[in-house]
């Protein structure tokens, strides 16, 4: 469905080059190091870009600081897996065929063919078992057959597979089975089992271990967790001596509790049946971004995130937390060891902070300290993106952060336009990229075409503790929580010099879309707002997708439980009722199959508009769920929300 006004202001060619896939900043995956032996400033360093189905590879020349793409021959495409497995090789998947190419070799061979319908694969490689693979192969359903609630239960079934032994079913198990990974040694397995079939807000689960031999038996499948709470990452160390998984064992609260990190003995694992043997790898109250399995024996490293800033923690055994080595510069991509000598072992990973676009940095592990950069190429288009943090205080003295962006060209006087992120309870990072790339919510078309972009990281935001992520509890899109924290960036722009006037405009999707239709809807501070598969009722919400953490998580976490009938102070936050008050131009856009935030609210709130005379348009995206994965509609979304401010809020004054 399209609904939009016809005027549509016309956009530089320049600018709407970046709209959607291309032009981009190089944000790498994986990175690869060769002729370890010949010493590290020597070592030939390659990192790999995937974007959408095609792998792109750049490597160092030598001892160089910068890196240069490598040949076509390395230049993958129609890729529908890419798993790194060592310092100098990786797995691939086309269609249904697994490859495994070596940079030591440059030779590419066959590993196996997928099973029809598999689905979270994952391969690993030692050189005594040789490639192991793992996957799910969920039942079998008729595309045709009718919904029936309440739902029959289903399962999957778990397949390995390793040469000479061929394809081998391991054990059946839930429907709401995901996150497989292996152990390096392809021995075992761990994956989380959710609670719910339909996606949680709340992602209550518990994690499993299974032995991967053929026709295991149940009780070859063991817990590892009990009552775990929201569930996160899970991985084994690299000698198989643990697994590693991030959880907040919160009954109460598991949407805005953190869930720091924890490791479980394997010895433990596959013969207690409760956790208590568990040991707490990082601080309670701290996000833990990115989890890496270490690459050698017992090591891991831990990136966190606190506030907008993260730190990265190398520990050379995971029994030790205490003994962790703080990096000078954080890690964002899986690293490798560069050499592992007696005396030093040296990290290599990509790094990016809010200063500086993604480069390759390699470290000493033990004491921490910088010892090689690389820098990754970019389009110069990109060099006058800036990124801010900027520290306010809101209408209660809560001390807050914004990100700030804008460009070098940016003038004083220029319209400020508001992202309000979502979740509500997520971390957000200080990146370059989140400016300058093609991201979830891009900012390049907006600061090339003269606006100023803000995000304030309101209450109910991760990375600043618990109290802070449960501060908006029973007050959502209220002047006296998180919308005030909103407003309270706003005055504090403004008192930094900013002569924007009244030219605001805000956007955001999911929360962000509800709080965008909010703002608009209790404040005249917004000229115009851009809302992306929003809600506008909490409860209806609830019961039309069916995850119920909004039922008794959401509404119990957040405004208190279900009751009928229904009380004010459970609608009290919601925007269904307040339609009628928005007058500013309102575009919603919704994707079709959005399972979680359902596109019922963006229909019911363009037509509440359109039919009060109210400028709006309303686009659904066919086949797109909870954000916009297709390349076409990611162009059309950018180049929509661009005009639609160009249109209601000119980037300069008249």
């Amino acid at each position: 469905m399209t609904t939009t006004p016809p005027q549509q202001p016309r956009v530089d060619a320049r600018i709407a080059a970046l709209c959607g896939p291309g032009k981009d900043v190089v944000r790498p995956s994986a990175v690869f190091v060769l002729n370890k032996e010949d010493g590290d400033d020597d070592a030939a360093i390659i990192v790999c870009e995937r974007k959408a189905s095609t792998l792109q590879f750049y490597r160092s020349q030598g001892a160089g600081n910068t890196v240069a793409t490598l040949d076509d021959s390395l230049t993958l495409t129609d890729v529908d897996g890419f798993f790194p497995i060592s310092d100098t090789a990786f797995a691939y998947q086309k269609g249904q065929d697994v490859k495994l190419y070596d940079f030591a070799t440059k030779e590419t061979s066959d590993v196996c063919t997928l099973p029809a319908r598999a689905s979270e694969v994952c391969i690993t490689y030692s050189v005594d078992a040789g490639a192991t693979v793992a996957c799910f192969q969920p039942d079998e359903r008729c595309k045709d057959a009718p919904l029936v609630l309440p739902c029959e239960p289903a399962a999957k079934t778990l397949l390995a597979h390793r040469p000479l032994a061929g394809w081998a079913t391991v054990c059946v198990v839930p429907e709401t089975a995901e996150r497989l990974t292996i152990a390096s040694d392809g021995r075992l397995c761990a994956y989380a089992v959710m609670t719910n079939v339909i996606p949680e807000e709340a992602e209550r689960g518990e994690v499993v271990i299974c032995r991967l031999a053929p026709a295991a038996t149940p009780h070859q499948a063991r817990r590892v967790t009990a009552d775990a709470g929201r569930v996160g990452e899970v991985v084994f160390t690299h000698d198989s001596t643990a697994i590693l998984y991030t959880a907040n064992y919160s009954e109460k609260r598991p949407i805005t509790t953190h869930c720091p990190l924890f490791a479980c003995p394997i010895k433990s694992a596959l013969m207690a049946t409760t956790d208590d043997d568990r040991i707490l790898l990082s601080p309670q109250q701290t996000h833990v971004q990115q989890l890496v399995q270490g690459v050698a024996s017992s090591s891991i490293l831990i990136t966190l995130i606190e506030g907008v800033a993260e730190r990265s923690l190398y520990l050379a055994d995971w029994r030790h937390p205490e003994q962790a080595a703080e990096l000078l510069a954080p890690a964002t991509t899986p690293c490798v060891a560069v050499t592992a000598g007696d005396d030093t072992r040296r990290l290599c990973f990509i790094s990016e902070s809010h200063r500086r676009y993604p480069h390759v940095v390699c470290v000493d592990a033990a004491k921490g300290s910088v010892a090689r950069e690389v820098d990754l190429p970019h389009d110069a288009e990109f060099d006058d993106i800036r990124v801010d943090i900027v520290s306010y205080t809101s209408h209660d003295d809560t001390a807050m952060e914004m990100l700030h962006c804008y460009t070098a060209e940016t003038k004083a006087d220029a319209s400020l336009l508001v992202h309000a992120h979502g979740g509500p309870a997520v971390a957000f990072t200080a990146h370059r990229t989140a400016a300058a790339s093609n991201v979830r919510y891009p900012y390049r078309q907006l600061l090339k075409s003269g606006y100023r972009v803000i995000m304030p990281l309101f209450r109910g935001t991760l990375g600043y503790g618990d109290k802070f992520a449960q501060a908006n509890i029973g007050c959502q899109g209220r002047h006296d929580s998180d919308l005030g924290d909103i407003l309270a960036a706003i005055q504090a722009m403004r008192k930094s010099g900013f002569a924007f006037e009244d030219r605001i405009g805000i956007f955001g999707g999911s929360y962000g879309g509800y709080m965008t239709l909010r703002s608009l809807a209790i404040t005249d501070t917004f000229k115009a707002g851009v809302a992306m598969y929003g809600f506008v009722h909490g409860r209806f919400m609830s019961l039309e997708g069916g995850d119920f953490t909004w039922e008794v998580t959401w509404e119990d976490e957040y405004v208190g439980k279900q009751a009928w009938p229904i009380t004010d102070a459970t609608i009290d936050s919601d925007v269904f009722h307040q339609l009628g008050n928005i007058t500013a131009p309102t575009l919603l856009l919704h994707g079709d199959e959005d399972d979680i935030c359902l596109k019922s609210s963006s229909l019911v709130a363009y037509r509440a508009l359109h039919t009060r005379g109210i400028p709006t348009g309303c686009i659904i995206y066919p086949g797109e769920g909870h954000g916009f994965e297709n390349p076409v509609y990611q162009r059309d979304r950018d180049l929509r929300l661009l005009k639609w401010f160009l249109a209601h809020v000119p980037p300069t004054p008249a």
